[in-house]
């Protein structure tokens, strides 16, 4: 395991985690509230945010910024060149410098923007998502249906 002093720059919904290493190949960020994607992605942001608070309490020297985007790092970039992103008024410039060179601890984790009601708490989806932006969930409610065809799976049997 790593003891030296790290930034984590990363997103709660890493789209190559969820859909290569987290078995949902079909997940997006046109995920709907309710619908089986969302539900695992509301799952995995759990996860994330229950890991990020493992490893802040083992690595007290762990600074961290994980936006709310379903992205895995393609979205980088443009925050170090030309797009000013900020998470609890920080932008990633001045959470890398509070950390690096003022020793200070910097764990900064973006809400996620909230979709439908799972397990009586509201539904994580990502910020990029159609429950925020208008884009269609169609193709999505398509794939789910091939999947569920394929494994045979009654729709109403399969909860996340």
């Amino acid at each position: 395991y790593i003891k030296t002093p790290m930034f984590i720059l990363t997103n709660q919904f890493d789209k190559l985690m969820v859909t290569a290493l987290g078995t949902c190949p079909w997940c997006s960020a046109k995920a709907r509230p309710g619908s089986m994607t969302g539900r695992f992605l509301s799952y995995f942001s759990e996860c994330m945010n229950e890991t990020f608070a493992v490893f802040q309490k083992a690595q007290s020297n762990v600074g961290l910024f994980a936006t709310n985007e379903f992205h895995h790092d393609e979205n980088f970039p443009p925050f170090f060149r030309d797009k000013e992103r900020k998470i609890q008024g920080l932008s990633l410039r001045a959470a890398i410098e509070r950390w690096y060179h003022l020793g200070l601890e910097t764990f900064l984790v973006e809400a996620p923007c909230g979709g439908g009601i799972r397990h009586g708490k509201e539904e994580a989806l990502p910020c990029d998502s159609p429950a925020h932006n208008d884009e269609g969930g169609e193709e999505e409610q398509q794939q789910q249906q091939q999947l569920l065809r394929r494994l045979q799976v009654p729709q109403g049997d399969l909860h996340v």
